[in-house]
């Protein structure tokens, strides 16, 4: 693990993803088997060997931190979480996860909002393209292109306008994140220098002073991207490199990673069909 020029992928996970880590690093390993991963796993000890055995690649950090499951936390605005729920579709992955719920706790949030710490971490062990993936991703295919891709920018990430063209009024209205602007941080590659190591950082403090906001991630990238403007080259993700099929046709057989954002990994066949072929 000292060649530093591989790409180096982190991710976070309590116990209650479980399933869907493994599913992640199944499937990932599969397609590319010389990947580095970093993966911190916040509060379940007696998971560590289980996930450590999958390959000898894997980094594990452990983070015995104690949190709170009690679901307590509203969407910025004071909004619910999630602006619909499909009860009738909603199915469980093999491990017994549940579905999509109003609301969120402080273990969730912890572990959606530590995501820039992974990423600092990665670049401070200097390796030189690096991305973070949700653990709710599978992996389609080998991500060299990806690899590519983030050594070409500062910070690939994909961006989504959502304002006022919004045909919902709910979401038009009252959903819409600030600048109407959603950053979609389930997957942000970093190309390890200077300006990109700074805007982390920042990124990193900022997010974590707002812990217990489960849209900390996504409106802190806005504050902080506002902050450098031109000085940093932001490039927008394309949709090959993440997937999130239920929100049109299905899922492209040519994506590199389907992600299982929102309530697909609880009610797309595609998608657990796909995930339940590596639990």
């Amino acid at each position: 693990m000292k060649d530093r020029d591989k790409l180096c992928i982190g991710c976070v996970s309590d116990g209650k993803y479980i399933p869907l880590l493994t599913s992640f690093l199944k499937s990932l390993y599969n397609h590319n088997p010389d990947v580095v991963v970093y993966t911190t796993l916040v509060d379940c000890p007696d998971q560590i060997k289980t996930i450590s055995n999958i390959s000898p690649n894997i980094v594990i950090i452990e983070d015995d931190t104690k949190l709170s499951t009690k679901r307590v936390h509203l969407a910025r605005y004071g909004l619910f979480v999630f602006d619909t729920i499909k009860s009738k579709g909603t199915k469980s992955v093999r491990g017994g996860l549940s579905g999509p719920r109003w609301l969120m706790s402080d273990k969730a949030c912890y572990c959606s909002n530590i995501r820039f710490r992974v990423i600092e971490n990665m670049l401070q062990n200097e390796f030189k393209h690096v991305v973070f993936m949700d653990v709710d991703a599978i992996v389609m295919r080998g991500l060299d292109p990806l690899r590519q891709l983030i050594s070409k920018h500062d910070i690939t990430i994909m961006k989504e306008s959502r304002g006022f063209n919004d045909p919902n009024p709910i979401r038009r209205d009252r959903y819409a994140p600030p600048d109407n602007i959603d950053w979609h941080c389930g997957i942000i590659g970093v190309s390890n220098n200077e300006i990109s190591r700074d805007f982390i950082s920042k990124l990193k403090t900022r997010t974590e002073n707002d812990m217990f906001n489960w849209d900390a991630d996504q409106d802190q990238f806005n504050i902080t991207y506002k902050e450098f403007g031109d000085t940093i080259d932001i490039h927008n993700l394309p949709k090959q490199f993440k997937d999130e099929g239920y929100r049109s046709d299905g899922y492209s057989v040519d994506s590199y990673v389907w992600c299982g954002a929102g309530e697909a990994k609880y009610s797309n066949e595609q998608y657990i069909t796909e995930q339940n072929k590596w639990s």
